[in-house]
């Protein structure tokens, strides 16, 4: 399943794991929710299964469980036999989705980077325990492969922030320069509005000022700090 995600746009390889889960078992389409910043779980793609914006927080019944079991649910089993999985009870969101087939986890380590929901099959699939251990070794790939994604994600993005900062220093240190120009030029002239050589060292000045508030604008832009 890693190659398959390789195959991929890395950086936002989200789509290509929930079409290498698939291919597995036959499903055309399915969603993905991962775990972001704040500790709850985000449905970032999606592909022939609905919008979700709900989010999900990690201490909920569904992350727990798939954290603590690791195990592939099948979502119609979970919904009419809940006793078997210690009274589980799926989000709304989830147990309302149409053409919602299965439940796959995705563990980096023994930590849930999130989880991916199949739609139903295009053929009948037995769900034995050799498929549902495929899929659980797949997910165990896809899980670490995402997290790593995610971590050289956040990583380019301190990098740019970084970047940013160092520049943003050095701007607010020029502008402090041309402003004690622009300070020193406005306290002569009182004394030497009417000295030709004033006026022109005025002009000049001005020029110089305009010349490099306008490169520091320059610098400000997004593809100036990449």
């Amino acid at each position: 399943i890693t190659t398959m995600l390789t195959a991929g746009s890395f950086g936002q390889p989200w789509l290509a794991c929930i079409r290498a889960l698939g291919d597995l078992v036959e499903s055309p389409g399915g969603a993905l929710w991962l775990l972001d910043a704040n500790g709850h779980y985000r449905q970032v793609e999606r592909s022939m299964l609905p919008l979700v914006v709900q989010t999900i927080a990690a201490e909920e019944p569904l992350p727990a469980f798939l954290g603590r079991t690791g195990w592939v649910l099948e979502i119609s089993d979970v919904m009419s036999n809940a006793a078997r999985y210690g009274g589980l009870k799926l989000p709304g969101e989830i147990s309302a989705m149409r053409d919602a087939w299965l439940i796959v986890p995705l563990q980096s380590d023994r930590d849930l980077t999130g989880f991916a929901i199949l739609a139903n099959p295009r053929i009948a699939i037995e769900l034995d325990w050799e498929v549902r251990d495929l899929l659980k070794t797949a997910g165990r790939q896809a899980g670490s492969y995402l997290a790593y994604a995610q971590a050289t994600e956040a990583l380019l993005e301190a990098q740019k922030f970084d970047a940013f900062h160092r520049m943003s220093t050095f701007v607010v240190h020029d502008l402090k320069n041309l402003i004690a120009q622009l300070q020193l030029l406005l306290s002569n002239v009182e004394r030497h509005r009417d000295n030709p050589e004033f006026q022109r060292d005025m002009l000049k000045t001005i020029e110089h000022v305009v010349g490099r508030m306008h490169g520091l604008t320059l610098q400000l832009r997004p593809e100036a700090s990449a």
